[in-house]
């Protein structure tokens, strides 16, 4: 591990490198450990979580299988409040959980939200009725704002509420609350696609 800057650079294999500012973290015996000793142990135990690179973008493109994989990831200490702070230490605050996930795990160059949610949005035109792509643009601002949590399913009734009033209203302007729930899980796997 070197100094670049007030930032760390280090190398977990071969041409992998991550950038990480110091910060303080806990180990599993809870006591403090370094930056560099916490994301050294993530590397190591993430392939635990998943099969490969491809398993990982499957269970994280699905609300559902994310969500096991969220708890999975909290029974081994890398709870929500962890995961902020490892993308907090990458400087990654405006990044998806994913991206900082592959990044460490599969040195893949992570993009901000605002970038999956644009790209994500020319795919949703392209794949949703009108009025349902209006309402995932909305859920996808919402998104950008505040990270991958407003992407599980308990949030759709919040996002029905505030945009139609109720399930019946939203129901009736986009065609049947199935088709609503039915993009939302949907269009997620385009979010995640991997050219994106």
């Amino acid at each position: 591990m070197k100094p670049n800057g007030n930032q760390w650079v280090l190398t977990l294999a071969d041409d992998h490198i991550v950038n990480i500012t110091a910060t303080a973290f806990w180990g599993p015996d809870g006591k403090p450990i370094s930056s560099r000793q916490f994301i050294e142990r993530m590397f190591g135990e993430l392939p635990e979580l998943f099969k490969g690179e491809g398993d990982l973008l499957a269970q994280w493109s699905d609300p559902d299988t994310r969500k096991a994989l969220l708890e999975r990831l909290a029974e081994r200490s890398y709870d929500a409040t962890i995961l902020a702070e490892v993308q907090k230490a990458m400087s990654a605050e405006d990044c998806d959980v994913f991206d900082v996930l592959s990044h460490i795990a599969y040195d893949r160059n992570m993009r901000t939200r605002a970038h999956r949610a644009e790209v994500g949005r020319r795919r949703v035109e392209d794949q949703f009725d009108p009025k349902i792509a209006a309402f995932l643009d909305y859920v996808l601002d919402n998104y950008v704002e505040h990270g991958v949590d407003d992407l599980d399913r308990s949030k759709l009734s919040d996002f029905v509420k505030i945009r139609y009033g109720t399930a019946k209203e939203c129901g009736a302007e986009l065609g049947g609350m199935e088709a609503v729930i039915s993009a939302f899980v949907g269009f997620q796997r385009h979010l995640y696609t991997p050219s994106n």
